[in-house]
């Protein structure tokens, strides 16, 4: 049994778990770890009474149910548990327990604490947002806002990058490709890539993305590309119809040409002492 055997708790623990209506693996999936703690309390201070039992007269005498023990060391295996059990459900892959032991669960959530360390939750309020006010701006905004939201976690901890990658689908799976490691994608990479999108988060998460994408846009040349989304706060869209623009070849074009224009009426006089040619051509 994975609750004795991996996690080790009591069989009377155990199977106990059962009892306060964890029938399968999947039941984890909506919970957190208050839940967690909330059922090991039900677990050890059930409350009630319950028949004293043995032998005599007084067996069926009624005394306080005591519960069942369950250490800080194996409720603190079920919360981890519970959250990888949960991971593997947000990135679309199959929970195995005969694959999983104790060392896989703790080392998953030494990274996804280092992971929540490096990244902060969604919270724009916080952040200093350069607003998008000139077209010559573009490329720098693009990159500034991917950063961020590659840096920012959703609510179920995924960065909010997932939220805008290219392909809704998942990718085509590598040979024997279990999880991050050697050569293989890392944890915040991972996540990106392959969180669900008709997750329980992901309502609140393409929210958020509006929110920074509105940031970024409100009152700038951007906006016009992203308004029409405002109704419906839906950032993925906005985000996409924002980069289709300005990444899509007849904007480019427009800049090239506009380029152009200007280094056709730019001249060298070689007027100034203090203005080299060379000083000319990196201005």
């Amino acid at each position: 049994m994975f609750c004795h055997d991996v996690l080790l708790l009591s069989d009377e623990a155990a199977e106990e778990v059962v009892e306060q209506g964890i029938k399968d693996f999947d039941d984890f999936v909506e919970m957190d770890d208050k839940d967690i703690t909330g059922m090991c309390d039900k677990i050890r201070i059930p409350g009630g009474m319950i028949k004293k039992g043995g032998k005599g007269g007084k067996a069926t005498d009624l005394v306080p149910n005591r519960g069942i023990k369950i250490g800080f060391i194996a409720e603190k295996n079920l919360r981890q548990a519970r959250f990888y059990i949960y991971h593997m459900h947000r990135i679309q892959r199959p929970f195995v327990p005969e694959d999983v032991t104790l060392a896989i669960l703790r080392n998953f959530c030494t990274k996804r604490f280092e992971l929540e360390k490096e990244c902060v939750k969604a919270d724009i309020t916080k952040e200093d947002i350069k607003p998008f006010k000139k077209d010559g701006d573009v490329r720098k905004t693009l990159e500034d806002l991917d950063n961020l939201l590659m840096n920012k976690l959703g609510v179920g901890g995924s960065p909010l990058a997932y939220v805008t990658r290219k392909e809704v689908a998942l990718p085509e799976n590598v040979p024997d490709e279990g999880g991050p490691g050697l050569g293989l994608p890392t944890l915040q990479e991972e996540l990106v890539r392959r969180t669900r999108h008709d997750g329980p988060h992901w309502d609140a998460d393409n929210q958020a993305v509006w929110n920074i994408v509105r940031a970024f846009t409100h009152g700038g040349p951007g906006w016009n590309w992203v308004s029409k989304h405002a109704k419906k706060r839906d950032g993925r869209a906005a985000y996409m119809d924002l980069k289709k623009h300005y990444l899509g070849s007849s904007f480019v074009a427009k800049t090239v040409s506009a380029a152009t224009t200007e280094l056709k009426t730019i001249f060298y006089t070689g007027k100034s002492r203090n203005f080299d040619f060379e000083t000319f051509c990196g201005s």
